[in-house]
Order: structure tokens, then C-alpha cells, then sequence
């Protein structure tokens, strides 16, 4: 619905778009989005290990 996969005809294949290429790298890998992604799962494993 997004625009984000391209599924090949005989559903063998499954390929990224350039608006999802572009998504990940400038949104979800930008550093500071990692840290603080990794920041969320360290809480949670803190929160579930008491």
C-alpha cells in the first residue's frame, strides 16, 4: 500500500524501492535513531530481567 516492496510476478522476489532505500538510511540508521533505538531494547531487557 506504502510503495516500499516490489514483489516479483512469481512471488519469488522480493526487492526494496528507492523510497524505502531512502527511508532507512536517512531515517532509521541515522546514528542518533540508532542510539536511541538500541536505548528502548536495553530498557525493556532491564525491565523484564527485575
Amino acid at each position: 500500500m506504502e510503495g516500499l516492496l516490489r514483489i516479483s510476478e512469481d512471488e519469488k522476489e522480493v526487492r526494496t524501492t528507492e523510497k524505502l532505500d531512502d527511508l532507512m538510511l536517512h531515517y532509521y540508521l541515522n546514528e542518533e535513531r540508532v542510539q536511541e533505538i538500541q536505548k528502548i531494547f536495553r530498557e525493556e531487557d532491564y525491565a523484564e530481567n527485575q
